[in-house]
């Protein structure tokens, strides 16, 4: 059972993005989005593109993240760019947390996870994004460590790690297995500590 204990804001903003769960009513703007970016996705995101077939599949989807932000188990905020109101908002990825560990005999982490729609690559968006959840649940949440895994074919990824403080820790060997063609590759271990984190942001502070 997942402890009790602080949950991370609900509602971020950045310059240009709005951070926010999905709700049920965002159930046909991510079913689009994903069919928009199925073949690219299928690759480094297998089990979200085959939760997510039209918008029932999407709306399931949906519940169950509502259901891990709940239980504590998992964190996920769409990104929205902003319109006059939610419904003329914009998806255009999201940012996930999940496979908490929460138990007295456990450290408080969790697994790192964000992709970007392909036509709002290279503007920066994902750096403007990922610093404010980093704060929230390395802040209010709590958590000692995140890590990533990132194919080592997947060079913008890793240098957007880096560029947060993450360190490549290792490489999980045969730790993988692609969408698009099953094949099971290595994969690169990143991770950030919450102490790191806070020296990182006292320093550009």
């Amino acid at each position: 059972m997942p402890a009790s204990g602080p949950y991370p804001p609900e509602l971020l903003r950045t310059a240009r993005l709005v951070l926010r769960p999905f709700s049920i009513a965002d159930a046909p703007a991510l079913a689009e989005l994903i069919a928009a970016e199925r073949p690219r996705l299928l690759r480094n995101f297998p089990r979200t593109v085959g939760a997510i077939q039209d918008e029932a599949t999407a709306g399931v989807y949906i519940t169950l993240r509502e259901t891990d932000w709940h239980l504590r188990t998992a964190f996920q905020y769409g990104l929205w760019l902003p319109g006059r109101s939610s419904r003329s908002q914009q998806c255009v990825g999201y940012i996930s947390l999940r496979d908490m560990h929460w138990t007295p005999f456990d450290v408080p982490k969790a697994e790192l996870g964000y992709w970007l729609a392909a036509t709002h690559e290279g503007q920066g968006l994902m750096r403007e994004a990922l610093p404010v959840v980093l704060q929230a649940v390395f802040g209010a949440v709590g958590l000692e460590k995140l890590f990533a895994r990132v194919l080592p074919e997947n060079v913008r990824s890793s240098q957007l790690l880096l560029h947060l403080g993450f360190r490549r820790s290792g490489v999980l060997r045969r730790e993988f297995r692609c969408g698009d063609d099953g094949t099971i590759h290595d994969i690169d271990y990143y991770d950030l500590l919450r102490e790191e984190w806070h020296a990182r942001s006292a320093e550009t502070a």
